[in-house]
C-alpha cells in the first residue's frame, strides 16, 4: 500500500511524463502472457510502461534490489516499446543497482527531484 508521500510522488510522475512524452498515463494492469501486473505509468496504447519507486534514505538499499529486479524483470516481458522505472527522493538506490547490474537490463532508469528529470541509464 502506497504511503500518502509515494501515492504523491507517483500523481505527479504521472502529469509530469504526460506532458514529457505527450502521452496520457494511468495506473493499470497490464497482462504479461496470462498474469496481471499494476504498474504506476502505463500509456492507453501500451507502448510506454513504467513504475515510479519512492525510496527513503534507505540505511540498508541492498534490501530493495529485489524489487527493483522484480520489475525490471516484469517490465522487460511486457511488450512496450518504452520501459522504464523512475525513482524518488533516494537516488543513491537506483545508483548501486545500475552500477551492480545495469548491465543485464535494456529498462530505462530515471531519478527525478524539484521538477527535474535526470536519466541515469538508456
Amino acid at each position: 500500500m502506497p504511503t500518502p508521500e509515494s501515492a504523491k510522488f507517483e500523481e505527479h510522475i504521472r502529469e509530469f511524463f504526460s506532458k514529457e512524452f505527450n502521452v496520457s498515463f494511468a495506473s493499470r494492469k497490464v497482462k504479461i502472457k496470462g498474469v496481471e501486473k499494476s504498474f504506476d505509468l502505463v500509456s492507453g496504447d501500451g507502448k510506454y510502461i513504467g513504475d515510479a519507486k519512492y525510496y527513503k534514505n534507505i540505511k540498508a538499499p541492498a534490501a530493495k534490489f529485489s524489487t527493483i529486479a522484480e520489475y525490471v524483470w516484469l517490465l522487460e516481458k511486457t511488450a512496450a516499446k518504452h520501459k522504464f522505472i523512475v525513482f524518488g527522493q533516494d537516488r543513491e538506490v537506483p545508483v548501486r543497482w545500475l552500477k551492480r547490474f545495469g548491465c543485464l537490463t535494456n529498462v530505462d532508469f530515471y531519478f527525478f527531484s524539484k521538477n527535474k528529470l535526470e536519466k541515469l541509464k538508456k
